[in-house]
This record gives structure tokens, sequence and C-alpha cells, in this order.
């Protein structure tokens, strides 16, 4: 019987081993830092006859729309701004994100969640209490009352409802409902002075469209809370929703008071930043890959930083800071091209100058 040499029984366990490699290696969950080098892309500066006040803040409602029809992406964001011996003000600013600035001249009304893109709004005019459909015609603002249906109320949401809807509303408030009871609120609900309820849902195709329904959802204005906004916070005390971190599938959250996170695997590594007033947290996936990354903004007077963590090797990782000196900033995640990368909107703003400055940073 021959015995094989040496070198041949090398051979066959280098094949074996770099099989079982190649085999392994597109599941194997990857430790190895990934480089993340941030890109700033100017979109331009807010001009000072839009917003003459200071001390111009980026609000929590953002809206992504394609108002003027181009296809490409546009934003609709509320700013807060006070002047001088003044009260603080709320308006809604459209920019098509190439330097164009536009003021809405009435109070947005923003949908909860993950909205389509929409191709006109529905506000609400203050100083005329009505509800309006706006569109946008060049520069300027093509507003119409909101329209009632083509057939009666009782036919469209089939309820009870008794003369015409009148267009002229004298209070409105608003509320969201989950239409069908998958725990997204979809559906928006206006209360009418006459007692009777209005239901409208952002259509697939960009327009807003009257709700119908065999049976009305519970709604009181008591429960209103009025405009809705929009905030990261989850239903638990203290717990803020942080996307993938763990890269496993399943979302996590942290905890702004102990400072950790909770991984769905059932680990809790310590987020490394202490708590800071008015910071603030963000989940992005920035480059395409699992896990998402942690968007962190550190309020350092007089100075703010952003700063992005990745989940790696156990524990949470800076990957990428900038710095902003001199300012505060606001921060929005958006895929704005849809390939499934993320963008981070940032709003800057240089401490006595007043001046809003836009940016994305990839």
């Amino acid at each position: 019987m021959n015995k094989r040499p040496l070198w041949v029984w090398l051979a066959l366990l280098c094949l074996l081993v770099g099989g079982v490699f190649l085999f392994w290696r597109p599941f194997a969950h990857s430790d190895t830092p990934r480089p993340l080098a941030i890109h700033r892309t100017a979109l331009g500066r807010i001009p000072r006859e839009l917003l003459p006040g200071k001390r111009i803040q980026l609000g929590p409602p953002t809206l992504l729309t394609d108002l003027n029809g181009d296809g490409e992406a546009e934003l609709v964001m509320q700013l807060g701004y006070k002047r001088e011996a003044r009260r603080h003000r709320t308006v809604s600013l459209w920019t098509d994100l190439q330097g164009k600035f536009l003021i809405v001249p009435a109070a947005v009304i923003y949908p909860k969640g993950d909205a389509p893109i929409l191709k006109e709004l529905i506000a609400f005019s203050e100083q005329s209490a009505t509800l309006r459909r706006l569109r946008l015609e060049g520069s300027n603002w093509q507003e119409e009352f909101l329209e009632r249906p083509a057939i009666t109320l009782s036919e469209w949401m089939g309820v009870e409802h008794d003369g015409e809807l009148g267009l002229s509303l004298i209070s409105a408030h608003a509320a969201w409902l989950d239409r069908d009871g998958d725990g997204a609120q979809d559906v928006l609900a206006f209360a009418l002075p006459t007692g009777k309820q209005l239901y409208l849902t952002p259509a697939p195709e960009g327009h807003w469209q009257y709700a119908r329904f065999t049976s009305a959802p519970a709604f009181s204005v008591e429960s209103s809370q009025g405009l809705p906004l929009w905030a990261h916070d989850s239903t638990d005390w203290g717990w803020l929703w942080c996307g993938d971190a763990d890269g496993d599938g399943a979302p996590d959250k942290l905890n702004r008071i102990t400072r950790r996170v909770r991984l769905s695997q059932g680990d809790y590594p310590l987020f490394p930043e202490p708590s800071r007033e008015g910071e603030a947290f963000l989940h992005a996936n920035l480059d395409g890959q699992s896990p998402d990354e942690l968007v962190y903004i550190a309020p350092m007077p007089p100075d703010t930083e952003l700063r992005i963590y990745r989940y790696q090797n156990g524990a949470f990782t800076l990957i990428a800071q900038k710095r902003y000196s001199g300012a505060s900033i606001g921060v929005r995640v958006y895929d704005l091209n849809g390939d499934g990368v993320d963008e981070l909107l940032v709003a800057s703003q240089t401490r006595g100058r007043g001046a809003l400055t836009l940016s994305l940073l990839r």
C-alpha cells in the first residue's frame, strides 16, 4: 500500500479549510471596522428676508415632497425663530435642496411615520381657521379650501351625517388614528365645529384622499393632541428606538438614563457618552450595510459635535465625527435618492448671525 507524501495531505487540508472559509464568509458577520468618510454638500443658506429673527431652530416635523413635479426630492420643514421683543414663531419652509427656499403660507400638517413623497400639502390657516390644500406652481402657492367628496359624507364614511360640510371652519382639531389596527397611525381625523368628523389619508401617489370606513374609528376632541408632531421616543419611559444596532434584523432600544442599549439578542452594552443637556439621538444606515449606525448630537458650548457610532466587537465604537464651531445644529435622516443609503440633513446656525445653513452629509 503506497503512502501519500506529506505535501499531498497538507494540500488537501488547505483545500478543505479554504472551502469552509469561502462557504462561510458570505454568512459570517464581520467585526472588521468599516471606514466611514463624511462628505459635506452645501444646499444653501436661508435668506434673512424669509426668517428675519434670531435663534432659528429646525423643528422635529419634516416632510419629503415633490411639489414641483420634477421627480427630485424636496423638503418641507418646520422652523422656529424669535425676533427682538416678540414671541416665538413657527413657520414651515419648502426647499428644493438646491438653494431655493419658500415660506409655506399656512401651518402644514405633517403625517406621522413613513408617508409617501407628497405632491400636495394639507395645511391649517390660523387666520381664517380653515383647512386648505396647497400646491406649488413655479414659485407661487395655489390654495384651495378642502373640498368635500362628490358623494355624501354618510355614504363615504358609513356614518350618519345631517347637512353639508362647511368649508369655513370656526375651529379644527386634528389627531392621528390607526385605521386598520396594525399599530401604525395612518389616518388624519378632524373634528368639525358641527361635532362631525372628517378623515384624510395620504395616498400612495402623493395626494391626500378622503378615508372611507364601514364604521368610523373612535375619536374625540378631548383626546386630540392638536396638530401632530413627530418624535423618536418609543412608548417606554426613557427608552429610544436606535434602529438595528447589532445587525440581526430586529430593532433595538437605548435608555437615556442608564446609557445602555438593549439589544434584541439580550446584551446591554454601554453607550460611551455621558448625559448632556440638549443631546439628541438618531439612527441611520450610512453605508448600505448592516448594522445601522447611531448618530449622537453632543452640545459642547459654544460648539456642537456630531458623532457617529457603530456596534462592533461587543462595544459601540466612534467611527466618524464633525464639529460645528459656535453653532447649534438640527439633524434629520433621509434616503433622498432611494439607493438604500441614508444621508444626514444638517441645519446649522452660527450664534449671533441668525442665518441657517443647510447641508447634506454622506
